[in-house]
């Protein structure tokens, strides 16, 4: 107990109801609720769980393979919500009987935020090239292609599928493949 305590990620168990039997030091951190506050809640009232699938099907998943993984949506103590990557295990008595699930928690909230940042400002920069009337094509500095617009595409005679990722020097049977480039 003292070394899970000492986790950074949120740990807690509870029955196969949800009723929450321990909830370490990471858990209080993260959600704001105290040890005290936690245990006898339903974990899933208590956090204001969003499921990614139907929780029953998690349930039968878990039960099934011994183990899921997914995201979640919970909302702290404070009312803030939090994206979060969650991994759960079942423990199971001796005969096999499901008896306990430990869930592991931890925040993605920011990469999640950051990751629709990079979307959004490649969205716009990908309408900018479009609007561009010249053949463009956008490189990563090891000369990978990551976006071209359609006068790229026309003009050379190749597909999206065929050039995005790929070094330019590789493209259409290596005719960029030029040392000056």
């Amino acid at each position: 107990t003292e070394l899970i305590d000492l986790s950074h990620d949120s740990i807690i168990i509870h029955d196969l109801n949800g009723k929450i039997t321990f909830w370490n030091q990471g858990s209080e951190l993260l959600y704001g609720w105290s040890r005290k506050e936690a245990v006898g809640q339903i974990t899933h009232q208590l956090l204001q769980t969003q499921f990614c699938e139907p929780l029953i099907k998690i349930i039968a998943a878990v039960s099934s393979t011994g183990k899921w993984e997914g995201e979640l949506v919970n909302t702290s103590k404070d009312g803030k919500t939090l994206t979060i990557e969650s991994r759960w295990a079942i423990r199971k008595s001796p005969d096999g009987k499901p008896i306990a699930i430990l869930e592991i928690d931890r925040d993605i909230t920011r990469r999640k935020e950051d990751e629709q940042i990079a979307r959004e400002a490649l969205e716009y920069a990908e309408s900018i090239i479009e609007t561009v009337s010249e053949a463009l094509v956008v490189l990563t500095p090891d000369l990978k292609v990551v976006s071209a617009n359609e006068r790229f595409y026309r003009l050379f005679g190749l597909t999206a599928e065929e050039t995005l990722k790929t070094p330019l020097y590789q493209l259409d049977c290596h005719q960029w493949d030029l040392p000056d480039l």
